[in-house]
Formats: C-alpha cells, sequence, structure tokens
C-alpha cells in the first residue's frame, strides 16, 4: 500500500480535517489549524485518499531529520484506528523517513512491542454523564475538602482574559516560560476562543485578585483540561479545585468528557484521580537507528 508523505501545503486541508473530525479517536491536537499553531511546517502520511491520515512534526539535527511530539499536543498517531496491517504499513514509512523519532499515538492505536521501545503513558478521562450530585458523591475525600476551602476563600469567574492568564502564568512561574511555548500558548487560547472552542476559568481571592486559572478546550465528545496555573495564595487557597468543580457543575449530564491530559506523576495524577477520573493509556514509540556516535541524538 502507498502511504503519501505531504508537507501541508500539498495537502487538501478539507479532506484532511474531515478525516479527523469523523474518526473515532479524534484529536483536536490533529486539526489543520491546532498543527499550525504548534507546527507550522507540519507533514502528514496519508493513504487511500485520505481515508487514514497522520500528521508529522519534523526538525533536523547533525544534518539527520527526526520526527517529535510539539508542544502542547499530547497525542497524534493515526486516524481513525487501523489494523494491524495498516498500522504496519504506516510504521514502516515512518522508519523509511527518520531514524530517530519519539512519537505519541493515540488511545485507539495499537502498536506492538517489536516496533520499538515502547513507553505506556496515562491519560485520565472523566465522564459527565451523571448529575453534579451524582458526579460530586464520586469525588475521593481528599478533593471533597480542597473544594470546599476553595470555595470558601475563592470566587470562579467566567471572564478571565487570555492576557490575564498568561500574565499570572508568567508572573509567578519560579523556572520561567520559553518565550516561544508562552507565545504558542496564547495563539492557542486566542484561536480557540474565537473558534468557540475555548473557555478560561479563573479563581480570585478575598482581596479580588487573580490567583489561578486553567484553559479548556473542547472537541467532539472531550474537553481538554489543556493548561492551568497558580500562584502561591492559589495553590494555599486549593484554587484549582475549586476551579475544576465549576466546570464539572457547569458540564455535568452533558456525556462529555473531560480529558485531563493525565500524568505519571504522581502528585497531578492524585489530582485527576481525586475527582473520579479514571486512566486511559496511550503508547510512547521510541525508534533510533542511527549508527554510533549519532544514535546518542535527541531533539
Amino acid at each position: 500500500m502507498e502511504i503519501e508523505f505531504l508537507h501541508n501545503s500539498k495537502i487538501n486541508i478539507g479532506k484532511w480535517d474531515r478525516a479527523i473530525r469523523e474518526s473515532v479517536n479524534s484529536r483536536v491536537y490533529a486539526e489543520s489549524w491546532y498543527l499550525d499553531i504548534v507546527a507550522p511546517d507540519w507533514f502528514g502520511l496519508i493513504l487511500d485518499n485520505y481515508r487514514y491520515v497522520m500528521p508529522l512534526v519534523c526538525n533536523k539535527k547533525l544534518g539527520f531529520k527526526y520526527a517529535f511530539q510539539p508542544v502542547y499536543t499530547q497525542q497524534h498517531g493515526i486516524f481513525p484506528p487501523a489494523s494491524a496491517e495498516i498500522t504496519s504499513a504506516f510504521l514502516e514509512k515512518l522508519n523509511s523517513l527518520f531514524s530517530f523519532y519519539e512519537l505519541c499515538f493515540n488511545s485507539l492505536n495499537i502498536i506492538e512491542a517489536a516496533a520499538g521501545e515502547l513507553v505506556q503513558r496515562k491519560n485520565y478521562l472523566l465522564n459527565l454523564d451523571s448529575d453534579y450530585t451524582g458526579l460530586f458523591q464520586k469525588y475521593n475525600t481528599h478533593a471533597k475538602r480542597h473544594v470546599r476551602k476553595s470555595k470558601k476563600l475563592c470566587t470562579v469567574s467566567e471572564s478571565v482574559s487570555c492576557k490575564q492568564y498568561i500574565d499570572l502564568k508568567t508572573k509567578f512561574a519560579h523556572k520561567g516560560i520559553a518565550s516561544k511555548h508562552i507565545k504558542t500558548l496564547t495563539l492557542i487560547i486566542n484561536q480557540s476562543l474565537l473558534k468557540g472552542r475555548g473557555q478560561l476559568l479563573g479563581a480570585y481571592d478575598a482581596h479580588n485578585e487573580l490567583c489561578a486559572a486553567a484553559f479548556f478546550l473542547k472537541e467532539n465528545k472531550r474537553t481538554i483540561y489543556l493548561n492551568s496555573f497558580s500562584s502561591p495564595e492559589g495553590k494555599s487557597n486549593r484554587a484549582m479545585y475549586g476551579i475544576v468543580d465549576h466546570f464539572i457543575e457547569q458540564n455535568a449530564g452533558t456525556k462529555h468528557f473531560v480529558d485531563f491530559e493525565g500524568s505519571n506523576i504522581e502528585g497531578i495524577a492524585r489530582f485527576f484521580e481525586g475527582f473520579g477520573a479514571s486512566p486511559e493509556f496511550y503508547s510512547l514509540l521510541k525508534h533510533n537507528s542511527l549508527n554510533w556516535p549519532f544514535n546518542y541524538l535527541k531533539k
């Protein structure tokens, strides 16, 4: 089977986006507008007139092309889910194009261990199919306590601007954030808001100061908890618990999912689990067929 490798300037964007949106494993990270922000020079693998597609972000180092997962992009992979034969063909194409890559496939892509070094990563999903009372009952004791504390000390607002959020994040980030990442995040937020697919929620403390905020990005049946930040005051007030609880209350009974984007870091995972979220697994595939000493290449 012939799989095309095309730069986005050669891709039929209408067909590409239709393939992504109509896939049972649809992810906003693979839509053209999102790729244009996180990696303007993106490519795609295409099979059978866009029946199957796979986004790719590439670069070059020491004369070698490599593929990698761009920032603010948790899962890519093959859309829609493919058979073992088709998946194998995509992987063979990848191996013919790149001697080195580290790529995250989506949760419905089945990757065999023989394909390379596989790392299982954990995501967390919360089904909002119940009413708020039912959903709140599924919070653990830890989360319930912190939600109540947050409600006493903070007020959640749905009128937070992108600038206010970015200002909060850049002011209190201890190690600083790369300016290019801030620029990318700002573009994602602003474009999502313009498309009616984004929402910013903020928490204000007793002094009416913004102390925490979170950005939610909506797709077909998921709303992604894409980015969040708390000031020291916000952390003390457990403000993020109040923000997430507010979002859950506002969207309860919608048969939608909150996609927390997961984490293998125990403390962060515990935060998601506290709201009753369940794990979903996806694969990071690492491939390195470079000869020594280039096999130590990192992006």
